[in-house]
């Protein structure tokens, strides 16, 4: 939904101003919420990455939705959500996209840990 407020910032309605209140207030509720991880083994020296897609067929701009989180060592160390700059014509197109942009970021994260001085290859699981 803030996605969708975003659209209005610059000439926003009454409706809008009281969509955005209803969302401060929600917020204000969960300040104390957080987001835990199961506790399961996770090799620290590895990166274990997720990506999706919501198909964006339906929407105004037609323009898909994807996203990346990276693990390692039970912490979440990047991540991303944010409208595709092309128009996918299909689910799998947009899978497809999003992967693309999580492999990008994996050889970025890559770089940045053998600059960091662990000369070992890092192993990425999917």
């Amino acid at each position: 939904m803030v996605n969708k407020l975003a659209l209005y910032t610059v000439n926003p309605s009454l409706k809008h101003i009281s969509a955005i209140k209803r969302i401060l207030c929600y917020l204000a509720g969960t300040k104390d919420y957080g987001i835990t991880y199961m506790d399961f083994t996770m090799h620290p020296n590895i990166f274990y990455r997720y990506a999706n897609a919501a198909f964006g067929g339906d929407s105004e701009d037609c323009k898909s939705t994807a996203g990346y989180v990276f693990i390692t060592g039970n912490r979440v160390i990047t991540w991303r959500s944010k409208k595709q700059t092309i128009i996918a014509l299909s689910t799998m197109e947009a899978e497809y996209v999003a992967l693309s942009e999580a492999s990008q970021e994996i050889c970025w994260l890559r770089s940045l840990h053998y600059e960091l001085g662990f000369k070992q290859k890092l192993p990425t699981l999917l």
